[in-house]
């Protein structure tokens, strides 16, 4: 069905009302159709499987720290001296210490 283009803009706010339902309109002059009125719908971004191949490489140890920074990031933790000022909650990277600072 053609709805006339007079009568679409007398009733403009009830057909955006059965299109928001779902329906799709047709909207025409002298009954010959140029348009459609159609839901909104968001348009997502295609995901392409595979368009960075062989843009980006892993190195094959990407995931082996070496040991002597680990002995190093293990003697900076020990060497650690409690604070006599807490350390606020925001920066304390485990906040049960903060919490058993605060109570003793």
């Amino acid at each position: 069905m053609v709805i006339n283009v007079y009568e679409a803009k007398t009733h403009l706010s009830k057909l955006l009302d059965r299109v928001a339902e779902g329906e799709e309109l047709v909207l025409g002059k002298a009954g010959k159709p140029i348009a459609r009125l159609v839901p909104y719908r968001e348009q997502r971004k295609q995901i392409v499987p595979g368009r960075l191949a062989g843009k980006m490489w892993i190195a094959p140890d990407f995931d082996e720290t070496p040991e002597d920074i680990i002995i190093r990031w293990l003697r900076t933790i020990s060497s650690r001296s409690p604070s006599p000022m807490p350390t606020p909650a925001w920066r304390d990277p485990c906040p049960i210490t903060t919490a058993t600072r605060l109570t003793g």
